[in-house]
């Protein structure tokens, strides 16, 4: 399944994290009576949190860039100082 499953599983651990925080929310306002700001709150919390976490988890985008040694020589570099 590869790739299809490793970012369905970011999208599935990204929606649980928000959810499991709204929820959290919810409860505190029950429990406090100051709807619907904790709720506001932990939705916020949640969002950043998974935000963060998606971030550190997916791959930097692009190429990778191979380096030039000293040695090497681009054949193009050749051309323009002849």
């Amino acid at each position: 399944m590869g790739d299809w499953s490793k970012h369905a599983g970011f999208g599935i651990q990204y929606a649980v994290t928000i959810g499991i925080f709204a929820f959290g929310g919810f409860k505190l306002d029950e429990w406090l009576g100051t709807e619907p700001f904790g709720l506001l709150i932990a939705v916020f919390a949640g969002f950043i949190g998974a935000t963060v976490s998606l971030v550190k988890k997916l791959p930097t985008s692009g190429p990778p860039v191979k380096s030039k040694t000293s040695t090497e020589s681009n054949p193009e570099d050749k051309k323009n100082h002849s």
